[in-house]
């Protein structure tokens, strides 16, 4: 209850309006980092030092990842320019870096912070800060409920998860360092039937039938389908053109990537299936495992699933991260149907294997000549697990 309690307490201070301000009012020193990995990340870094300096911020340095005389910073006369390894070697007291929608330069988290640095996703829309602050305070009876079914090492990552959605400071969240999906306790095994949720191009489902797992993949969008089939068909899996719900019907969705989702605004349409009709179509003798990241229907699917979970109780790793809801309303769902199961949380890094599209022109380059691991921190990948 003390650490709880203490969530709060750092939940109401560390807003992130009330930060921004009090940075600007004390004049706090800060450096702008931008990676310079694409077009649009070169602009987002030229953007955020100009709408810093407009706003009239105590920008002190900006970093760069190459040869700081290669830059063009003439308007900002007093700026000073420098190399990021440089920095790291003499930070010269600063304790801010402010970055902007750059997720290579989110790779140096942990540099930054053996030398005592937060690093600052800065965003102007502090309304969606604040509606996270509201929303999280007005349900913290729901929260706690939650916190109290977690382990020690799940509470520290959940209430950090929270914690960083309201400060934007990378720094509050609570990263493992483990593969995503596999969780000691709660891994997938041998034999198991295994749902894989979310299939993309193919890789989830590969990776778990190298853990001799019987996959069946489920993709909704029709292009992510076609990849994701060829590799089921050359690695043995079975990996189905449907996307998981609460029952059958047809969906309009967007087509993203690796984002796309139902959306009734989207030009395409899909087939949407349960999975307690599909287990029956399909004559399946039992669940063991499933994995959802189903870009926001991860309730849906599991409503549409209610049956299985109750008479099989399956292993479950799902995703909680796409609506603020869901770091306790996907538990509250599961208790009710399964009182007995135990729950565990993580979050991880983006990894390049999973989703490589996020690396922009140049990401797995960049990250590999600072020598920095194919794992970047930021707000996605924050799972529910039960057992």
């Amino acid at each position: 209850m003390e650490k709880f309690v203490e969530f709060v307490k750092n939940l109401h201070c560390n807003q992130y309006d009330k930060f921004i301000t009090s940075m600007l009012e004390k004049q706090v020193p800060i450096a702008v980092f931008s990676s310079f990995t694409s077009k649009d990340i070169t602009k987002n870094g030229y953007d955020l030092l100009e709408s810093l300096f407009e706003a009239g911020f105590n920008v002190n340095m900006f970093l760069t990842p190459g040869d700081p005389n290669l830059e063009n910073f003439s308007q900002y006369p007093n700026l000073k320019v420098e190399n990021i390894t440089k920095f790291l070697e003499n930070p010269k007291g600063l304790k801010y870096v402010f970055v902007h929608i750059d997720l290579m330069a989110n790779g140096f988290l942990e540099q930054f912070a053996e030398q005592g640095i937060t690093l600052v996703n800065y965003i102007t829309q502090v309304e969606h800060f604040n509606r996270c602050y509201d929303f999280y305070m007005q349900n913290l009876p729901r929260i706690f409920e939650a916190y109290k079914s977690l382990d020690e090492k799940s509470r520290e990552v959940f209430l950090g998860f929270i914690l960083g959605n309201v400060s934007s400071k990378l720094n509050d969240y609570v990263y493992d360092p483990m593969p995503q999906y596999f969780l000691d306790g709660f891994m997938p095994r041998a034999g198991d039937i295994l749902i894989d949720g979310g299939a993309f191009d193919g890789s989830s489902g590969a990776t778990f039938k190298k853990y001799g797992c019987e996959v069946y993949a489920f993709e909704l969008d029709a292009t992510n389908f076609s990849t994701a089939y060829e590799r089921g068909k050359s690695e043995g899996f079975t990996v189905e053109n449907f996307g998981l719900g609460e029952y059958s019907h047809e969906m309009k969705y967007l087509s993203e990537s690796y984002g796309s989702s139902i959306n009734n605004n989207g030009s395409l349409t899909a087939q949407i299936i349960s999975l307690d009709e599909y287990v029956v179509e399909k004559n399946l003798p039992r669940i063991d495992f499933i994995k959802l990241d189903v870009e926001g229907s991860e309730m849906d699917t599991l409503k549409g699933a209610a049956l299985s979970i109750a008479r099989w109780k399956p292993r479950l790793a799902i995703s909680a991260y796409h609506h603020l809801p869901d770091v306790y309303i996907i538990y509250e769902f599961l208790k009710k149907i399964r009182p007995d199961y135990e729950f565990a949380f993580r979050h991880y890094r983006t990894s390049y294997d999973n989703e490589s599209d996020l690396f922009e022109e140049r990401g797995k380059e960049f990250l590999e000549t600072f020598n920095l691991p194919l794992k970047i921190p930021y707000v996605w990948e924050a799972l529910l697990y039960a057992r």
